[in-house]
């Protein structure tokens, strides 16, 4: 008996310190996390939860009532598992011997319950399920189908549940996956729009040039995490008269910073480094640009700020992104301290009455205001000199407990002076429903809480932000929920779109994040349950709508610009909205002369005249196409933004021939690659005919290493698609140093050529050596368990990308999920008996080593009473040996 509970004890344990429980005798009231006290139903215990527990189920029924707990039985971000016992804490996961059964679940859920450990219910009984939940289970399957076009109409838009809010698109997610964080890119170089999102296995880059049908670009990987953030630094790159693009995305794992080039758009996305002063962090953000282009702002420096990192307490880390390629750290805090924490941050720069009032390093009247999200309060801080960030003052708020506080991020109004702040727990812990409370930074030295927006549901807030006088927010399982906020401290809803349709509960699962931004005015959704959307906002009134009438322009050298903002109807008070202009491949000062003496368009009472920005263009002797942005914002109360709000300038002149050249300038490819080849793309310009010639230059290599034909490449007039030239590379047996060559790129006119040259090294395989892997511990599975393989690990002498396989070599059944990845997951079937797993890391030139481990499937030890004694015709009957013992030893006792 004793073995048996040790070898029980081995079964699939659980991280207890973040897990919920959930008995059939348990009660729906507390936070579900005393094994002692659990609740009664998952869907409450899942609403108790927070991003990253688990919700543990023990033996007994469970009905499905409603889709919502389809969503919460699949989550990834709040695994929920069944198969334990409350009588032993839920200590062991035991499916076998804990039947914890589902009734209701559609028959395409059922594989993917037993692997969580439920068994399911599938009699004609339970498959008599009502004409409502059917409608439900319908709009549930119709999240994991792409989807199109579909007006908000009625309150629902297809199976989404909306107001004033359009479906463009909607991409589900992939396999074995979760969605997290969501950024925009609109690459400048060719207007095509981009989402960029997270996912709990990297980053993809989805083509919106057609934002009906959205397609895949690449995927950058990443660690396996349910926590990443995204943002993105464009700007104009003078030597290669073509905009640049990077997106820098920080994970809750050992990653470091992960920068990805976004230059080879629409072809392909790529790691371009990791920068690893920090191993993991929360969140990222660059400040000192606009959010639309992610352009740096005129006369500001765009920074990256890394927060929540494993470092200096996880407070806010300030980087110099002079070389977007190689951020380097300028500030950190110089404490080590908790209390320092940054969750979330953003930033404004101001240079009214408070930036010499309240700032300490304001330079020419300007200051950088750096707002930081600490979960205990808000902090501000002066960061107009990086290596001198100051404090400036400080506020937290007491309408709910401290225990149900967690002050998590938020975002300014576009008058600056108001911030809109959420906290993550005071719905779910806290009991409220969904609030926004709202900052007032009339003093930075001393913000108050002057305000809040309260929904009439208990739904989490989690990330806004603000465009014109919309408040956009993505608010978990409502979707995404929109604001007026004409007056600021009394914002009204107007619109939403429910991404989660099944319920409105105060829990992790739904929409994580929103972008706004994209110039076309589609609205990007991340969701952690179903993938990417793309929506149109409707909530706007366009008869009081303030617009660019067009958002191209082609203008000449020399020529005066009248660039009218049109508004439809007279309003019976002066209305006002502010422009700034944007310096793209032209430069304000320089190229063009700004003729308004205000930033400033003000229209009074009753007034619908158009009005003007005027810009003189500069007929400076160049001759080049360049082109510039004006951007409207901040419009008065009465007063709202359409969506032509940023209009691209042109300066017409001789378009760029573009630059040729290699996409990277080191490469090394393994001795056994056989057929190798080199790509090259013509950036920044498709003029006119552009041919190179191609050579080999031997270094350490030597033609009877590689067989490559010199020749010619060429690009036609308007051809900007990329080039390859192949070669083969031989695979000799003697063991040697690399072996290196360099192909170069020749013609007469070197300012046509960018990245002229590439160095390639031929790594040698035969003095390669295979990695080294550890699979890990044999380990006990309860039969219908799962577990996560997390203890293998796999390295390289000469630190190569590795690829992994897992696979079953021999035994009982047991399925692998996610066999690609380092930490795999396993389920074993109803089957008791021994299972062989492999697990096999492979290099850059095809060596592999594998290491075995076993599983042992143990099937439920059913324990055996005393036999039943026969009875006897003695009216004193017989007693069992055990109650007669038990009766020796209280007699005993009592001596």
């Amino acid at each position: 008996m004793a073995s048996s509970i040790a070898s029980l004890s081995a079964f699939a344990h659980t991280e207890h310190d973040k897990a919920r429980f959930v008995a059939t005798n348990g009660m729906d009231k507390g936070n579900c996390n005393n094994p002692v006290r659990p609740c009664k139903s998952i869907a409450y215990a899942v609403s108790q939860a927070s991003k990253g527990d688990k919700v543990l189920v023990a033996s007994g029924q469970y009905e499905l009532n409603n889709e919502s707990e389809l969503f919460y039985l699949q989550s990834e971000l709040v695994p929920v598992l069944g198969g334990f016992n409350r009588f032993d804490h839920f200590q062991v996961q035991n499916p076998n011997s804990n039947k914890t059964q589902i009734v209701g679940a559609p028959l395409a859920l059922h594989e993917t319950l037993q692997k969580a450990g439920f068994s399911v219910i599938a009699d004609t009984k339970s498959l008599t399920i009502s004409k409502q939940l059917k409608q439900k289970l319908a709009r549930h399957q119709a999240l994991f189908e792409q989807q199109s076009s579909t007006v908000c109409e009625n309150g629902r838009a297809g199976s989404f549940a909306c107001n004033n809010v359009d479906l463009v698109a909607h991409v589900p997610l992939p396999n074995f996956t979760s969605g997290n964080d969501i950024w925009g890119h609109v690459d400048l170089n060719s207007g095509i729009e981009y989402a960029i999102m997270g996912f709990s296995d990297g980053i993809r880059v989805y083509n919106l040039a057609d934002p009906t049908k959205p397609t895949l670009v690449g995927r950058v990987a990443g660690a396996n995490t349910t926590w990443r953030d995204i943002k993105v630094l464009q700007y104009y790159d003078e030597s290669l008269n073509a905009y640049q693009a990077y997106a820098y995305i920080t994970a809750e794992a050992n990653t470091g910073v992960q920068i990805i080039n976004l230059n080879n758009l629409p072809t392909s996305v790529s790691l371009t480094g990791t920068n690893f002063s920090v191993n993991s962090a929360h969140n990222v953000y660059i400040n000192g640009v606009d959010y639309s282009l992610n352009l740096p702002l005129n006369d500001q420096t765009a920074k990256m700020q890394v927060v929540g990192s494993n470092k200096y307490g996880g407070s806010f880390t300030t980087y110099d992104l002079s070389t977007p390629s190689n951020p380097s750290k300028q500030f950190d805090i110089g404490s080590s301290s908790r209390a320092n924490y940054t969750h979330d941050a953003t930033s404004m720069t101001i240079n009214d009455t408070r930036a010499t009032r309240d700032c300490v390093n304001a330079n020419n009247g300007v200051c950088d205001v750096f707002i930081d999200f600490n979960e205990d309060e808000i902090r501000i801080w002066d960061a107009t000199q990086t290596a001198n960030t100051e404090r400036l003052g400080q506020v937290g708020y007491d309408d709910v407990d401290s225990s149900s506080q967690y002050i998590h991020s938020g975002w300014w109004h576009e008058n600056k002076r108001y911030v809109y702040v959420h906290d993550e727990w005071d719905e779910n812990r806290g009991g409220l429903n969904t609030t926004v409370r709202i900052l007032d930074l009339a003093d930075l030295t001393q913000p108050t809480i002057v305000g809040k927006w309260i929904s009439n549901n208990r739904t989490i807030d989690h990330n806004g932000f603000v465009k014109g006088n919309r408040y956009y927010m993505s608010n978990y399982e409502r979707g995404l929920t929109i604001l007026d906020i004409s007056n600021p401290t009394n914002p009204v809803e107007v619109g939403y779109f429910d991404t989660f349709p099944s319920s409105d509960n105060p829990s992790f699962n739904g929409a994580w994040g929103t972008y706004p931004y994209l110039p076309s005015g589609n609205i990007l959704i991340s969701d952690i349950n179903s993938g990417l959307y793309i929506v149109k906002d409707n909530s706007r009134s366009s008869a009081a709508n303030a617009a660019f009438e067009q958002t191209d322009l082609i203008a000449e050298r020399g020529d005066e610009l009248r660039i009218t903002i049109d508004k439809p109807i007279a309003l019976s008070e002066e209305a006002t909205i502010e422009f700034e202009v944007i310096n793209g491949s032209a430069k304000l000062n320089s190229d063009m002369l700004l003729r308004n003496n205000s930033h400033i368009l003000k229209w009074n009472a009753n007034d619908t005249a158009p009005k003007v920005i005027g810009m003189a263009l500069s007929d400076n002797g160049e001759t080049s196409l360049k082109d510039f942005y004006i951007r409207l914002h901040n419009a008065s109360s009465n007063l709202e933004i359409g969506d032509n709000r940023i209009m691209k300038v042109t300066i017409n002149g001789l378009a760029s021939q573009g630059k040729v050249g290699f996409i990277e300038t080191n490469r090394t490819i393994s001795e056994t690659a056989g057929n190798a080849s080199l790509e090259l793309s013509r950036i920044g310009g498709s003029r006119g005919q552009i041919t190179f010639d191609y050579q080999i230059e031997y270094l350490t290599a030597t033609s009877d290493d590689v067989t490559f034909e010199n020749g010619t490449i060429t690009w036609d007039d308007g051809d900007s698609s990329n080039k390859t030239i192949v070669f083969s590379i031989t695979d000799d047996q003697a063991i040697e140093d690399d072996e290196r060559f360099v192909v170069k790129l020749i013609n007469n006119d070197d300012s046509l050529l960018n990245n002229q040259q590439i160095e390639v090294t031929i790594s040698d395989d035969d003095s390669n050596s295979a990695p080294e892997v550890y699979a890990g511990n044999d380990i006990e599975l309860a039969t219908n368990a799962s577990t996560v393989l997390n203890a293998a690990t796999a390295s390289d002498d000469r630190t190569e990308q590795l690829t992994y396989q897992w696979q079953v070599v021999s035994g009982v059944a047991i399925i692998i999920t996610n066999a690609d990845s380092l930490s795999p997951s396993v389920s074993a079937s109803s089957e008791a008996g021994t299972a062989v797993i492999s697990f096999t890391a492979t290099d850059e030139h095809g060596a592999s080593s594998s290491d075995e481990l076993i599983i042992t499937v143990v099937a439920p030890v059913i324990p055996v009473g005393p036999p039943v004694p026969e009875e006897s015709s003695s009216s004193s009957g017989s007693l069992p040996i055990y109650l007669l013992l038990l009766m020796s030893l209280l007699a005993i006792r009592r001596r």
